[in-house]
């Protein structure tokens, strides 16, 4: 039997622990996000990891938290227009949360005020969720975004925002330390964030992605971090959205896999349009220019990045067979056939996903559509996001859980063994909002304490103007009625 899962709207009156408090808090908070990344914590031990991912979005991975200007948009509806009970099965679920008045006043910006409608504005930002100076709570990172010159001389300029980085209280209030952190960078315009010692010296680093590039911030020990993107050689042409840490050939070191999105320019804008319309009436009111698909532009190749003798990050790529170009978002490192190897999945935005399985000698075969995680269960490729591993039904097989865009079915792949996987979405009642919901960050958490595991799903639109949906959305929490 598939476990079902099940909305929940009754509060949950015994208080939870701070690791999963403060996790929950942000999922509910930034309701269109990207990219969580819980990252590291105060136990973090500089061994072997086995299971290190980065996905949009938990921020991410992997859409966007709030710019300041979004009330501005004329076709925005409140949030509450699309109701969970609207869209959501009757709630049988004790499982209730409320929110609490302690977080950061912070918001991802994302340029819209500009009014070119790019590609950029459609990703949002990403949150890191660690423990930066090892005081045993855990502290959190947003990504800053970007935005677009102010003249029109200078209109088409791309420009970065910095991230911000809040100290952990330990009484679930949050202080600003971005500037005394050293973290204070606008580079390029921010995606993601993904938080891991990647040196082993104990202490949690960060990677920020972004369109121009990467930043990489070593943790000092003393609160303080350094960039060192420019000193480990990586490239600075990259639009780099998901990213993972792990060590593939069990030799002691961390390895990067970085994923590439879609070869955009401004010199490669197309204009594409939407219809206005009033939302409750669904009266349209004209064409007006709006987010193209993701299907008008090339794939990128995606990168793995080895250290060598000399400390810097080197392209492995092509060596270990990673050459197929994706529309990447969210990444995820862990072994998923249980052969002792981490292999490499990666949701990409309406091309296949990949699996890269490793091989056990330096190289990788993609195998996404052999082991059935490539497309959904009617072989499309979906508009793929977030992602998350779990172990959804406790068989000791590692699932997979990856949001897709409006009217896709959100994908809930069974792990039943011998490499292969189920797609179970209709089984274990995740239907019912795909018609209005685009899927971004994601997590399994076992928000009840009752020993399966629960799904958490930032929500948030796309388009300037979408059909049947609003831009503001609601995170969905599911619970795990039937795990064992």
């Amino acid at each position: 039997m598939v476990p079902r899962f099940s909305a929940s709207q009754r509060r949950k009156q015994s208080p939870l622990p701070n690791s999963i408090l403060t996790k929950l808090w942000i999922a509910l908070m930034v309701s269109n996000t990207l990219l969580i990344s819980p990252g590291c914590d105060s136990q973090t031990k500089p061994s072997k990891p086995t299971d290190q991912n980065s996905n949009l979005q938990s921020n991410s991975d992997l859409t966007q938290q709030q710019p300041d200007n979004r009330d501005e948009s004329p076709n925005e509806q409140p949030a509450p227009e699309i109701s969970a009970a609207d869209n959501l099965p009757e709630p049988n679920s004790n499982l209730r949360f409320r929110l609490l008045e302690s977080g950061p006043d912070f918001s991802y910006r994302n340029g819209e005020e500009a009014g070119h409608v790019t590609m950029l504005e459609t990703l949002g930002g990403g949150i890191a969720i660690f423990d930066y100076d090892a005081d045993g709570w855990m502290d959190l990172l947003c990504t800053g975004g970007g935005g677009f010159g102010a003249d029109e001389k200078e209109a088409t300029k791309i420009h970065g925002y910095p991230p911000a980085l809040y100290r952990n209280n330990g009484d679930l209030t949050f202080t600003d330390v971005t500037e005394q952190a050293g973290i204070a960078r606008d580079d390029f315009y921010s995606h993601g964030a993904l938080a891991q010692d990647y040196d082993n010296d104990g202490l949690c680093d960060v990677v920020i992605t972004g369109y121009g590039g990467l930043l990489v911030f070593h943790n000092n020990g003393d609160g303080t971090f350094s960039e060192t993107a420019e000193q480990l050689q990586l490239p600075t042409d990259l639009w780099s959205v998901g990213a993972a840490w792990g060590d593939i050939d069990n030799d002691g070191t961390l390895e990067l896999y970085v994923a590439q999105y879609i070869d955009w320019t401004f010199a490669n804008h197309p204009l594409c349009t939407g219809q206005a319309q009033n939302f409750l009436s669904q009266k349209t009111v004209d064409q007006r220019r709006d987010i193209c698909s993701p299907r008008d532009f090339a794939p990128l190749p995606d990168h793995l990045f080895k250290f060598n003798e000399e400390g810097m990050l080197e392209d492995i790529s092509t060596k270990a067979g990673i050459t197929q170009a994706g529309k990447g978002l969210g990444v995820l490192m862990a072994d998923m056939d249980l052969d002792g190897d981490l292999d490499i999945y990666v949701t990409n935005d309406t091309v296949s996903n990949f699996l890269w399985t490793n091989q056990g000698d330096g190289t990788f075969e993609e195998t996404a559509t052999l082991c059935g995680v490539g497309f959904d269960n009617t072989g499309n490729a979906d508009g793929s996001m977030g992602i998350d591993l779990g172990d959804f039904n406790m068989d000791g097989l590692p699932d997979l859980f990856v949001t897709n865009f409006q009217n896709e079915q959100f994908a809930l792949y069974k792990n039943i063994g011998n490499s292969l996987f189920q797609h179970v979405s209709s089984a274990s009642g995740l239907l019912s909002f795909q018609s209005v919901y685009v899927g971004w960050g994601t997590t399994f958490i076992d928000a009840d304490r009752d020993g399966d595991e629960d799904l958490f799903i930032a929500n948030g639109h796309v388009k300037v103007y979408p059909n049947d949906s609003t831009i503001a959305q609601w995170p969905i929490a599911l619970e795990n009625i039937e795990g064992r």
